[in-house]
This record gives structure tokens, C-alpha cells and sequence, in this order.
């Protein structure tokens, strides 16, 4: 009798034990199969915010352009448009940086006339600085037609890397470009040359340099552009640093402002006082998890595609559908404050005259978690 009683124990502690393995194995293999749903599924929201402030941002955007009668210069207030709090999310952190990419060169309007001048005048000497210059263009122009010091495809090493007859994608490419990499490169690492050309250039499209966002390395490179000698007077009287500044209004809205405000010269081919294309940066925060959006917002140019303009405005659109539902409570743009306009007179003159935006979302980038 004990004899079975111990068997029939045996047995059920198996029993026990084949559950438990099995039991264990189907908890695994659940958990396996829910992890990169819940990812998934963390991702999508973190999008959705991400949209959400995107939607605010711009939203805040018109706001300036219609209290100050246009987008001028981040002196203005809207390179960080959620540090006052105007806008929150309720289980995530957001944070957002503006910045006018147009307050740079375009890349594409350059000659080689323009290189030239600016690498002899950064101390380069006249033949490297041509070849430089030429064989730039020829990295990026569409032909195989060789400028006069330039490099084509033949002109390269099979082991290097050749011209890819298109526009630069990055300016890591200048490391591979025949005389130019000795401009900007010492030892195979970036110079101090790089560091300023780049700063002061973009890849980006669109036509006219913004004077207001300029950096005085890019307000240079624009004067020896005009073969014309700098004056730091420039970039303080486009920043309010000398002349008369009136209702707290340190940016300008036309040329006639900069030369009231004492500058002897300003550059005045292919530049403007208003952004043609402004950079937005949104990080959206939820414990560890992270995701990035940045936006190109701006003036529309020939080369953008219909087919990318339709998928990123039907990617806003529902966004915000999704959104306003669940957000209208938690996620709001406070109304406008009159404290930045210096006094309601002329928030009432702006109002009046101020048209609408011709500015929109024209290029998005996304990385998630």
C-alpha cells in the first residue's frame, strides 16, 4: 500500500514538474511575442506626440508672424517655443528647437568664382584654391565636362571614390574631393576651415540667405561673395547693437532699417530679412524611451517632389485627427502674449497688414525608439 501511495506522489510531482516546464516555456515565449508589440505600440504614441507638437509649433509660428507682421529673426523669441510652457504633453516630456537654415549660404548658388575668392581670402593659396573650387563643382554638377583645374570621373584613383554628378548629400564628402580635401582636412581630420565653411553653408534648398539670422562668418563670406570688404558694423546694426532700436525691436524688416542703423554696406544679392527655410527640431521623452522628428518648414521650391508634400501633409492631418481628441485638454497653445510686441499699437498695425504664411512642411525626418 505505501508502495503505491509513493508511486501516485512520484507521479504527481512529474506532473507538476512537465506544467511547469510548460508553463514556463508558453510565459517566454508570451513575453517574446508582446516586447516588440509594446515597442511597437510606444512608438506609435511617441509619433503621434511628436506630430502633436509639430502641429503646435507651426501653430505658434503663425502666432509671431501675425503679432510681429512676419518671421524675422530668432531674436524675435521662437527658437525655443516651449521653454515658457505654452505647450505640454501629459505623459511625455517635449522639447523643441527652431533654427533659420536659410541663414546660411545654399550651397547650390555658389560659383566657382565665389569658392575661390573665399578660400584665397580665408589665407589659401590662388592655385589650390581654384582647383578646389572647380573640382567641387565638378563633384556636383551633372556632366562629365571638366572645369578648368576641375577633376571628373578619370581624374580619380579606381580604389577612390568618384564624382557622383549630383549635389553634395553631406559635406563629409569634401574629404574625397580632389584639392578640396586639402583645404578642409589636415591629417585626414576636419580643420578649422571645414568648421567654418560648414557653419556657414547648407545643403539645403531654397534661394536667399536670411540677413537677420546670419552669422558674421556667413555675413563675410556674403560680402567677399559681392568682392566686398566686411565690416562688423553689419551684424551689429542687423542685430540692434547700434542705431536706434525702437519697441524693443532688435531684428530688421528691410534694408533701409540696416543702413538707418549705420552699416556702410550690405549684401543685397540673393539675401533677404525673412527665412526662407526653417529647421524644426522635436525630441519626444517618455522614461527611456526617445523619438526624434526634425522638420523642414518653408517657403516651397521648384525641386520639391508632389509625391513627398502629399505624404507628409496627410501624415499632419492625422496626426491631428488622432490627437485632438485625446490632447484638446492637456496639449494647448496659451493665446498670444503682448509683452513681446512692446505695446498693442503696433500688435493692432501687424494684425491688419500681416498676409497669410506662404510657409509649410516640406521635408520630415523620424527616428524612434
Amino acid at each position: 500500500m505505501s508502495k503505491r501511495k509513493g508511486s501516485a506522489l512520484l507521479f504527481v510531482l512529474g506532473i507538476i514538474a512537465v506544467l511547469s516546464a510548460v508553463v514556463g516555456l508558453v510565459a517566454e515565449f508570451s513575453m517574446a511575442q508582446l516586447k516588440p508589440r509594446a515597442s511597437a505600440s510606444i512608438t506609435r504614441e511617441l509619433r503621434r506626440d511628436a506630430f502633436s507638437a509639430l502641429n503646435a509649433t507651426i501653430a505658434i509660428l503663425k502666432e509671431y508672424e501675425t503679432i510681429d507682421g512676419g518671421i524675422f529673426s530668432d531674436l524675435q523669441g521662437w527658437s525655443k517655443p516651449f521653454e515658457d510652457g505654452r505647450f505640454t504633453l501629459p505623459f511625455a516630456d517635449a522639447k523643441v528647437v527652431v533654427k533659420d537654415e536659410s541663414g546660411k549660404i545654399p550651397f547650390a548658388s555658389l560659383t566657382s568664382t565665389n569658392l575661390k575668392d573665399i578660400f584665397e581670402e580665408w589665407g589659401v593659396s590662388s592655385v589650390l584654391a581654384q582647383e578646389a573650387a572647380d573640382s567641387i563643382l565638378d563633384w556636383c554638377d551633372t556632366d562629365d565636362a571638366k572645369n578648368l583645374m576641375g577633376a571628373e570621373y578619370d581624374d580619380y584613383q579606381r580604389q577612390e571614390p568618384r564624382p557622383p554628378n549630383r549635389q553634395m548629400k553631406s559635406f563629409s564628402e569634401l574629404q574625397f574631393i580632389n584639392g578640396a580635401k586639402d583645404v578642409f582636412f589636415t591629417d585626414g581630420i576636419p580643420n578649422d576651415l571645414y568648421k567654418k565653411f560648414t557653419s556657414a553653408v547648407s545643403l539645403e534648398n531654397f534661394s536667399k540667405t536670411n540677413l537677420n539670422c546670419a552669422s558674421e562668418n556667413t555675413l563675410e563670406m556674403l560680402c567677399i561673395m559681392n568682392n566686398e570688404d566686411y565690416d562688423a558694423d553689419l551684424y551689429k546694426a542687423i542685430r540692434g547693437e547700434t542705431g536706434l532700436v525702437s519697441e524693443g525691436k532688435y531684428w530688421v524688416e528691410s534694408f533701409g532699417e540696416i543702413e538707418s542703423r549705420g552699416a556702410r554696406y550690405i549684401p543685397r544679392k540673393n539675401t533677404d530679412v525673412k527665412p526662407q527655410l526653417l529647421s524644426i527640431e522635436i525630441t519626444i521623452k517618455r522614461g527611456i524611451a526617445e523619438y526624434f522628428m526634425k522638420v523642414y518648414y518653408g517657403v516651397e521650391s521648384a525641386s520639391t517632389t508632389n509625391t513627398s508634400r502629399t505624404s507628409v501633409n496627410t501624415q499632419q492631418k492625422q496626426s491631428t485627427a488622432r490627437s485632438t481628441g485625446k490632447n484638446q485638454n492637456t496639449n494647448k497653445v496659451q493665446g498670444a502674449k503682448t509683452s513681446r510686441t512692446g505695446n498693442t499699437s503696433r500688435t493692432s498695425k501687424n494684425n491688419t497688414s500681416s498676409k497669410a504664411s506662404s510657409m509649410k512642411v516640406l521635408k520630415l525626418y523620424e527616428r524612434g525608439i
